[in-house]
């Protein structure tokens, strides 16, 4: 497994730029913010974006919750 980062402020197409990237490169799959996206379809997760406090997203996006990371790992 390859892992990428993109870091940078809110809004300045961290993801975006890397969708484009993972077809560049023909990925089939990416990690962003807690959900596991392939060919721009949300196929699992929870995005730590709805989360309502700053640790909540930062738990969510590191899949912290145990349901939740077996989710992401079994799809």
């Amino acid at each position: 497994m390859k892992t990428i980062g993109f870091s940078g402020k809110s809004g300045t197409g961290k993801s975006y730029n890397a969708m484009e990237l993972c077809g560049q490169m023909h990925i089939d799959a990416m990690i962003d913010d807690g959900l596991l996206i392939s060919e721009n379809r949300i196929l699992e997760g929870v995005s730590a974006k709805k989360q309502t406090t700053k640790i909540g997203a930062v738990k969510t996006a590191l899949f912290m919750d145990d349901d939740h990371r077996d989710k992401v790992v079994r799809a």
